[in-house]
């Protein structure tokens, strides 16, 4: 077995008063990297980011989409996906209507494509909606289950469906596409029954393609979501930790939660490199649980329901810690990002923004309440709600750029 090479990674900051000595001249490890048996291992403790070096986000839109109410193609009923093509089109998944809504770099509605059915090009459910390759479209409908694919005009080209070898069977859900039609397939859990209380059931992950839906490599099984289960059936648990998939620049990148660690595969199926933070999980407190049960009951109509609500929250298991993050997407440089876990009445939107060789460059700030769809070389494209639960579809500019 290759031997372990450390090669500390050095951030030298400079004492520039006058008459300072080499001796006086400070320097800081930002991250250790090492190899073994060829996987690149870094761990960062601190950003590599210096003075003047960093990501900003606008905190105000500037384009919006959406509308309180009306019967109109800028009103959407629920927004389960969106993207943004090379030429600024703006492709927004109406789960609520079954359809994809197009709308020009203006804001301007073009046309809706897709409607409820099971027919080429038509919906029993959207659950997902991502780019491949250049500006082709790729659907998710998990109730068919099938995979509709777009060209960049709306045109039905065809739809695939996904191969997942025994005992899983089937698609739970699928991950981005790259720019050669390589999609990651993550099977259903491998379970019998409903276990009672929390519990993580594993699940299997693939490289596939979306040409045919064949399986190309079977990279392993990995700790799936967190349920909680009981006599009624189960359900994603909460504070749970999800299996994240973000696919960019020719590898994929999965993470548990269970740690700060997120595994960066080759398309081949090769650990390349394991990219680590000094952080550790946070526990979950009574302070947490109390500030999440009322902030669920605050959403009670009336008396009955809160007293309704008040007992099942009050019989609620909750894990002893928060995932180590809580989303993970890539942007066209091939960088990272990785959103830190919110506690209950953290107002933040903080993500951490790792380089392609691993390292954690910083941290950037995004819009508050904005859940982030897709990160592009000058912007973000996210989903935010108003107090009514109203869906607006926000583009927001990077206005500085390291």
């Amino acid at each position: 077995m290759r031997s372990s090479t450390l090669v500390p990674v050095t951030l030298v900051m400079l004492a520039l008063l006058t008459g300072c000595a080499a001796g006086d001249l400070e320097v800081a490890a930002t991250s250790e990297v090492r190899d073994s048996a060829g996987i690149r291992i870094v761990e960062s403790h601190r950003p590599r980011w210096g003075v003047g070096e960093r990501i900003e986000v606008a905190a105000e839109p500037s384009l919006e989409l959406g509308a309180v109410e009306g019967d109109t193609p800028e009103s959407f009923a629920r927004v389960v996906g969106m993207r943004r093509l090379p030429d600024g089109t703006i492709v927004v998944a109406d789960g609520g209507e079954f359809q994809l809504k197009y709308f020009d770099a203006a804001g301007r509605f073009l046309r809706s494509v897709g409607r409820n059915g099971g027919g080429p090009g038509e919906f029993q459910g959207i659950a997902q909606l991502f780019t491949c390759g250049a500006d082709s479209l790729v659907v998710w409908d998990p109730w068919q289950p099938r995979a509709s694919v777009f060209d960049g005009r709306g045109e039905y080209v065809r739809g695939v469906q996904f191969e997942v070898p025994p005992p899983s069977g089937s698609v739970y859900r699928l991950s981005e596409c790259g720019a050669g039609g390589e999609v990651v397939v993550i099977g259903w859990p491998r379970t019998d029954g409903i276990p009672q209380g929390l519990h993580r059931p594993a699940v299997p992950v693939y490289f596939s393609r979306i040409s045919d839906g064949r399986v190309q490599v079977e990279v392993g099984e990995f700790p799936g979501d967190d349920r909680s289960g009981s006599q009624y059936g189960s359900r994603p648990a909460t504070f749970g930790r999800r299996t994240l998939v973000a696919m960019g620049d020719g590898r994929v990148f999965l993470g548990t939660g269970d740690s700060y660690e997120i595994r960066g595969y080759g398309m081949d199926g090769t650990l390349e490199v394991l990219v680590r933070r000094s952080r550790g999980v946070l526990p979950v407190t009574r302070e947490d649980v109390a500030r999440y049960q009322e902030a669920q009951l605050s959403l009670a109509r009336d008396p009955n329901q809160r007293r309704e609500w008040e007992q099942s929250l009050a019989a609620e298991e909750y894990p002893a810690n928060f995932p180590a993050y809580a989303a993970m997407r890539t942007d066209p440089e091939g960088r990272l990002w990785v959103q830190y876990y919110p506690r209950p009445g953290e107002a933040g939107n903080e993500w951490a923004v790792f380089g392609r060789d691993g390292e954690w460059l910083g941290d950037v700030t995004m819009p508050k309440g904005l859940g982030i769809f897709q990160i592009g070389v000058d912007y973000v494209l996210g989903i935010w709600r108003d107090e009514l639960g109203v869906d607006y579809v926000r583009l927001h500019e990077i206005t500085a750029i390291r």
